[in-house]
C-alpha cells in the first residue's frame, strides 16, 4: 500500500495498475455498501460502472483524498440515479433484497474484519428508511456507515456543512425519541 494518497494518485497517473488496484481495495467495500443499500440486487453492476468511470477520469482528477472520496461518492450517486432512471423505479424497498444476497454481502470495516450484512442489518436499514427522510437517511449513512467527515458529506451531497450537521442532528434526534431503553431486570 502507498504511504500517501498523493503518491498513490501519482502512480496511477503514471499508469501503475497495481496502484489503481490499491485505490480500488481501499474504497470498494464502502462503495459497494453505499450502492447496495440504495439499489439492492444490482449493486455489483452499478459498482462496476462507478469504477469504470473512475478509471476513465482519474487522470483528470486533482485534489486531496477527501476531495477524491467526495468525487467517488458523487459518481456512485449519479450511477444510482442513472440506474433508477433506466428502470423507472423511484425507490427501492429493502424487502426486494433477498436475504441470501444480504448474507453474501460482506461489509469490511477499516481494520478488514468482516461483518456480514444479514437480517439484522436489513431490519435496521428498513427501520431507518421508515423513520427518516431520504435526506436524513443519506446523511446518516454517509456519516456513520461510510465514516465520512461533515466536510466530505457536504461535498458529496452538494450541501453546506451546516445543512449536513442539521440533517444529522434531526436524524439522531428522531432516532433517540424512538429508542426504547429497557431498565435492567431486578431479581
Amino acid at each position: 500500500m502507498m504511504n500517501s494518497f498523493s503518491e498513490l494518485l501519482s502512480k496511477i497517473k503514471e499508469g501503475d495498475e497495481t496502484a489503481f488496484g490499491d485505490l480500488y481495495m481501499q474504497y470498494c467495500n464502502k462503495i459497494d455498501n453505499f450502492i447496495f443499500f440504495r439499489a439492492g440486487r444490482d449493486y455489483e453492476d452499478i459498482a462496476s460502472e462507478v469504477w469504470i468511470g473512475v478509471s476513465l477520469k482519474i487522470n483528470d482528477f486533482e485534489g486531496s483524498e477527501g476531495q477524491f472520496q467526495a468525487w467517488l461518492y458523487r459518481i456512485a450517486r449519479n450511477r444510482i440515479a442513472d440506474y433508477f432512471r433506466k428502470k423507472r423505479i423511484s425507490t427501492v424497498d429493502i424487502d426486494m433484497v433477498d436475504s441470501e444476497l444480504a448474507e453474501e454481502l460482506t461489509i469490511k470495516a477499516d481494520n478488514d474484519l468482516p461483518l456480514i450484512a444479514n437480517e439484522e442489518i436489513a431490519e435496521m436499514n428498513a427501520f431507518l428508511k421508515k423513520n427518516l427522510t431520504s435526506k436524513e437517511y443519506e446523511i446518516l449513512f454517509l456519516r456513520v456507515m461510510a465514516d465520512c467527515s461533515v466536510k466530505e458529506v457536504a461535498e458529496m451531497t452538494e450541501r453546506t456543512e451546516t445543512a449536513v450537521r442539521l440533517l444529522q442532528h434531526r436524524a439522531l434526534k428522531k432516532l433517540s425519541r424512538l429508542a426504547v431503553i429497557k431498565p435492567p431486570e431486578v431479581e
